[in-house]
């Protein structure tokens, strides 16, 4: 019960405060860019570079985000089907696709979780877990977003180059420098341990805050058929495949727990930003962000807790 009511406190309580704050104009909506800016860059970034720099490697580790990858591929399938059910407009079909695709696998959510239950151990092996991430947005979500958006006109290789140079894309240098100093077993401080023990609680808590200003909600959120879709990729079909594919690989303990955790995290912030800077449907990936996560506080959560205990792993 601890957990729980600690989860809550750095997940609902932020997102709550940062949606009134600029409700009762304490503080502005377009203020919380610069807290995203600010997060990347003093928050996300060192909590990377520590956790891989202090990492034990395992042989095995190199299934997990290759597995992670692979369930997204599915997920991203499964919207983009369900889509063209759903809507005639591309970009809405581009909008339901990425906020299928892309999980709050991070400390956001996921990974915060996986700290909260497993601490140190559980947090790093979800580092090496979404280490496809960023790769993933660079690479292979910017092209697909430029081909859903009917306004871009920038070419992909120009687009790719100029977000590698951007400040923002930062975390992808700390991936490399910590998988650098963890391969040339560079002397990793225990003092450190204190610092990463604070920061990571207190970035989940700080990236809540400024997602809670941009969102908007209404109740009326649940009643659409693209919420419950999502709901069924994310919540049953993405879970149900990963606890399958954990027991064919005959991957146990915690790597498997982290795997199955990760499987059931809701759509990604990231699906915001990537359907605003490609004009498509910002409204569409903000209704389902906030519908997905709400439903994964408040119901899949508490059920993630329970099945951890009565299935094998």
């Amino acid at each position: 019960m601890d957990k729980i009511l600690y989860f809550f406190a750095v997940t609902i309580l932020p997102l709550s405060l940062g949606g009134l704050s600029t409700k009762l104009g304490l503080l502005q909506e377009k203020r919380s860019k610069l807290l995203f800016l600010f997060g990347i860059l003093f928050l996300e970034t060192p909590i990377i570079l520590l956790i891989l720099w202090k990492l034990k490697v395992k042989d095995n580790y190199v299934l997990l985000p290759v597995l992670a990858f692979c369930l997204v591929c599915l997920a991203g399938i499964l919207g983009f089907l369900f889509s063209k059910r759903l809507f005639t407009d591309i970009r809405q079909r581009g909008t339901m696709t990425f906020s299928s695709a892309l999980s709050n696998q991070g400390f956001l959510m996921g990974g915060f979780i996986c700290y909260l239950l497993y601490g140190d151990a559980g947090y790093s092996l979800s580092v090496i877990y979404i280490l496809y991430f960023h790769f993933t947005i660079f690479f292979v979500c910017f092209p697909l977003a430029r081909y859903f958006s009917v306004s871009q006109k920038q070419s992909v290789i120009k687009m790719i180059v100029s977000n590698l140079w951007d400040i923002r894309s930062l975390p992808i240098l700390a991936i490399l420098f910590g998988v650098t100093l963890n391969y040339l077993q560079i002397h990793y401080f225990k003092a450190f341990d204190l610092f990463l023990k604070n920061l990571i609680p207190f970035a989940t808590f700080f990236f809540m805050f400024a997602i809670g200003m941009q969102l908007k909600f209404s109740f009326s959120y649940f009643t659409v058929k693209e919420v419950h879709i999502l709901a069924i990729i994310k919540f049953i079909l993405t879970p149900t495949l990963a606890y399958f594919l954990v027991k064919v690989l005959a991957i146990q303990g915690l790597p498997a727990k982290v795997i199955f955790i990760e499987s059931f995290t809701p759509a990604a912030a990231y699906s915001i930003m990537i359907t605003s800077l490609f004009n498509l449907d910002s409204d569409l990936a903000s209704k389902l962000f906030v519908s997905s996560t709400l439903i994964f506080l408040f119901t899949i959560f508490p059920s993630i807790l329970v099945l951890l205990q009565i299935l094998p792993f």
